[in-house]
């Protein structure tokens, strides 16, 4: 409506033109969404031009987007270990509009990744320690997403998995501990048995 939606404010006579410029409110524009403003004028004799008009080559589009994209990883998970000598990462990431950029870093160095889709695959080598993987999404608005996985530990050797995998070490080291409590009580018992 005019004087709420928008204003008209009328410009300087050209010789038989009127010109008017149009300002619409912010308040139309809120939502995240693709935008087309259509204007339809008509004078006192009945006449009708709009923006939409191939001619005039002045179509207003454009996009509203406050949302930042969604990272998700496909086929692995922070502070997981994985037997592989090395392998192939996924992660899907989604935009509600228009995605900018995906970039992808492994313990702070950008790696190469390839798309499908809203699917980036990239390769990760095997470490005998864990590794961290970062993932940057950027709109063509500006919003950015930072989601980071650490403690990935991709190993084909057993050891190193084995050496990183705590649960593993205190339960091994509990069993060694009963070992050698109930080796040191049969052999007080033993030589109980031989001083009776």
């Amino acid at each position: 409506m005019e004087g709420t939606d928008y204003k008209i404010d009328a410009e300087e006579s050209e010789g038989d033109w009127n010109q008017y410029k149009y300002r619409f409110e912010d308040s139309l524009f809120v939502k995240d969404g693709s935008y087309i403003l259509a204007v339809v004028s008509e004078d006192e004799a009945g006449n009708k031009n709009n923006n939409g008009n191939e001619t005039k080559e002045a179509e207003v589009k454009f996009g509203v987007d406050s949302t930042a994209p969604i990272v998700a990883p496909v086929n692995f998970e922070a502070n997981k270990y994985y037997d592989s000598n090395g392998m192939d990462l996924s992660v899907s990431v989604k935009d509600n509009m228009i995605l900018d950029s995906v970039t992808v870093y492994i313990d702070g160095q950008q790696v190469s990744c390839t798309q499908d889709g809203e699917i980036y695959t990239f390769h990760i080598d095997e470490s005998n320690r864990r590794q961290e993987v970062k993932v940057v999404a950027k709109d063509l608005a500006g919003n950015e997403t930072i989601e980071s996985y650490e403690g990935l530990l991709i190993a084909g050797n057993f050891i190193v998995r084995f050496f990183h995998n705590k649960l593993a070490i205190i339960i091994t080291s509990a069993s060694g501990g009963t070992l050698v409590v109930g080796g040191g009580i049969f052999l007080s018992l033993r030589l109980f048995r031989k001083r009776i």
